[in-house]
């Protein structure tokens, strides 16, 4: 790594707890040579980082500029929590550098009583927006205007230059950082008016109203975030109002035009600045930093130039079988929507066999046969085995937010206490085999001091959906018949879910479970940001349904088991019918 050269720093903003919360970018001198700001931070001497999980994208891409590491392997170096925690655990010690809004009064006085002086290095502008349907003819509101909507004293868009029509406001939970927005911003004390609820069924059985989300209808109007509304309704057409005329765009939110802003800043403690976590802090707030901010869809603090950056992209290895057969993995199936193919039973045949059995280490793996393609039987069985052997490698350790937080407070791979590895089949129906392979793995953890120990436990799922035909990987979009947006529909499914079972897997920046940063089974799931094309999945066969699998490398997930079934109609979806074939692939 570069070593940093420049002595002088970016002027962070200081100030105690009784200080505004909120202040003005600092001024930034001129930048002529890279090389003066770059930052020399040595793995043995790396900080802990926290953040937002609305940062965790910057944050993550952050460590792997200066690690040089790629991002799945950077994503081991950072934690991910919620706003309050990473406050608290940055004023008590247990963090180093945070990644968050301003501090909000509650959490500037928790500093102040600890006699923490807080540096803020801003990184970048966070636009507070109102969205309606391009079919609503009114294009911009004044901020008086929005608290009249949001407190009850104008109920009708047509007394604000729209059509005749009831004005449907949606907004989020209390708690989110979409309704701490709306209430500093437009609210400022008053009352706000309820807002759609939905029934929101509980654990136990129970149910509960909570406000609905924005559901785009002609006369409805939300609010947040504008990175978390560009994520959430990434499958939704949708109209941003400007503000007293203002447009949220990105000049506007980077030179402070637009009146709804926030600013999302790397925070350490005050006197810290040469530390390793004041250099990333300050490296954050410096053009390399911000220009990382703007590569990752957000709007940076200050105006930059273009400049070409360059850092590792690539992923880790996972296991893949080293020979596989050519062709893709559906040849030739169309499939339209409304068809109704049956799931059909194949003539597959499975074994599980144990591979170890002892007091630390338990592991099977399921074995194939039966297909007539003896070099697609091959592949398959290749496919399994190297996943289990992953797992089963002396030197595995899990894949988890955070992982070098502990290996720094004394966790090795060779101190497993346990590791139990589950291979699963899932689902065996026409020409698509689902196998799933489970690590559960126990570590011993060295913790507040040599005589007194933690435990960590961790799990990670690798599931393979093979199409029998080919022997190859079918990606979740395979599902969904072709005329039909496969990721919007399997979004909107996910959403569902979401709603329905909030109470299981669905937190407002929440999480479950928490032993000091480091991940334990824990699930932290942030606003859904939408699916992408390589997000792991496997097939429920019995259930007609496809189960999200979640872990690091899932963008609003740190880490965890199954999500859940997505019910998939084949009647509606062709959900299986693509992968019925005449051709009898079986002896």
């Amino acid at each position: 790594m570069k070593q940093l050269l420049c002595a002088v720093i970016i002027l962070s903003v200081m100030f105690a707890a009784c200080a505004c919360t909120e202040t003005a970018a600092p001024a930034v001198p001129e930048i002529t040579d890279e090389d003066l700001y770059a930052v020399d931070v040595p793995e043995e001497h790396w900080p802990v980082i926290e953040g937002s999980a609305a940062f965790l994208p910057y944050y993550t891409a952050a460590a792997a500029r200066m690690l040089e590491v790629s991002e799945d392997e950077a994503s081991r170096y950072v934690c991910c929590t919620v706003t309050d925690f990473a406050y608290s655990d940055l004023v008590f010690g247990s963090a180093d550098l945070i990644f968050a809004f301003l501090p909000t009064q509650q959490q500037a006085m928790l500093a102040d009583a600890e006699g923490v002086t807080l540096a803020c290095y801003p990184v970048m502008n966070e636009a507070f927006v109102f969205f309606v349907s391009p079919d609503n003819p009114v294009d911009s509101l004044t901020l008086q205007q929005l608290k009249e909507i949001y407190t009850g004293a104008v109920t009708d868009w047509s007394d604000l230059g729209g059509n005749e029509g009831a004005i449907l406001p949606f907004r989020r939970s209390e708690g989110s950082s979409d309704y701490i927005g709306l209430t500093r911003f437009i609210a400022q004390g008053s009352e706000l008016i309820p807002v759609p609820t939905r029934l929101r069924s509980g654990s136990m059985g129970e149910t509960a109203e909570v406000p609905a989300n924005y559901d785009g209808s002609a006369n409805a109007i939300g609010c947040g975030y504008l990175h978390n509304v560009r994520q959430q309704y990434a499958g939704m057409d949708l109209k941003i109002l400007k503000i007293d005329g203002i447009e949220a765009s990105g000049e506007n939110i980077c030179s402070g035009a637009y009146p709804l802003i926030s600013q999302a800043c790397a925070v350490i403690r005050g006197g810290e600045e040469d530390s390793p976590a004041g250099q990333l802090a300050q490296w954050c707030a410096w053009p390399l930093g911000q220009t990382l901010a703007a590569e990752k869809g957000y709007v940076p603090n200050m105006e930059l130039e273009e400049k070409e950056q360059s850092g590792p992209d690539e992923e880790p290895a996972l296991p893949s079988a080293s020979a596989e057969p050519e062709g893709g993995w559906a040849e030739g199936k169309a499939v339209p929507a409304g068809s109704t193919d049956p799931l059909q039973k194949n003539g597959l045949r499975l074994e599980l066999s144990i591979l170890s059995d002892t007091e630390t280490l338990y592991a099977d793996c399921l074995t194939v046969s039966g297909l007539k393609d003896k070099t697609v039987e091959t592949a398959v069985n290749q496919r399994i085995r190297e996943t289990v052997d992953f797992f089963c490698a002396d030197d595995y350790l899990p894949d988890a937010q955070g992982m070098q937080i502990a290996l720094d407070r004394g966790m090795k791979s060779e101190n497993v206490s346990y590791k139990y590895i589950h291979t699963q089949m899932t689902a065996n129906s026409n020409n698509v085999l689902s196998v799933v392979v489970t690590c559960r793995s126990a570590y011993d953890l060295p913790h507040g001091g040599a005589a007194q120990k933690a435990g960590a436990f961790f799990t990670a799922c690798i599931p393979l959906n093979l199409d029998l035909k080919t022997g190859k990987n079918i990606p979740i979009t395979a599902f969904i018949a072709d005329s039909t947006d496969a990721l919007i529909c399997l979004d909107g499914l996910t959403q569902q879910y979401l709603y329905e079972n909030a109470d299981d897997v669905y937190r407002d920046e929440g999480y479950v479970g928490r032993t000091e940063g480091i991940a334990e089974t824990e699930l932290l799931i942030t606003d859904f940001p939408g699916l992408d094309e390589d997000q792991k999945y496997y097939v429920d066969g019995t259930e007609r349904a496809l189960v999200l699998v979640l872990d690091v490398r899932t963008p609003w997930a740190v880490t965890g088991n199954d999500f859940s079934c997505l019910p998939l109609d084949p009647g509606v979806h062709a959900a299986f019918g693509r992968f019925v074939t005449e051709e009898d692939l079986f002896e």
